[in-house]
């Protein structure tokens, strides 16, 4: 039950202000004591069933505009969908497999890098 309110509470704070909502997953799988690794891990496999999941939504729910659009699956941009899709196969495997030899304190040092980044992003686009 606990998870299922995490996860809803940093879906919501994610999608309202345009972040992944594995730069704050990875935090509360830290909090709950997995390893840096494994807190990555998980958070990447929760993120790919939520990116399923708005797929299907998206191809699903088509509001009135988009269906005036051309190159649209539903309200999906198909040319993106290839691309993104394709490319996402190779970096993952990049990904994982650089995750894997870094270090977990290297690790942690660079997703507050990130985490740093996507705050000053949200500040920006908000106030700015």
């Amino acid at each position: 039950v606990e998870l299922i309110l995490v996860i809803a509470a940093i879906a919501s704070l994610t999608s309202i202000v345009g972040i992944g909502g594995g730069i704050l997953m990875i935090p509360y799988f830290k909090f709950r004591g997995l390893s840096m690794h494994k807190a990555i891990g998980t958070s990447s496999v929760m993120g790919f069933s939520f990116a399923l999941s708005s797929s299907i939504a998206v191809f699903i729910f088509v509001p009135e505009t988009a269906k005036e659009l051309d190159y649209l699956i539903g309200a999906a941009f198909y040319p993106a969908i290839l691309i993104v899709g394709l490319s996402s196969i190779y970096f993952a495997r990049v990904g994982a497999n650089l995750s894997s030899n870094t270090q977990g304190d290297i690790l942690k040092k660079a997703f507050a890098i990130l985490v740093i980044l996507a705050a000053f992003r949200v500040f920006y686009s908000t106030f700015l």
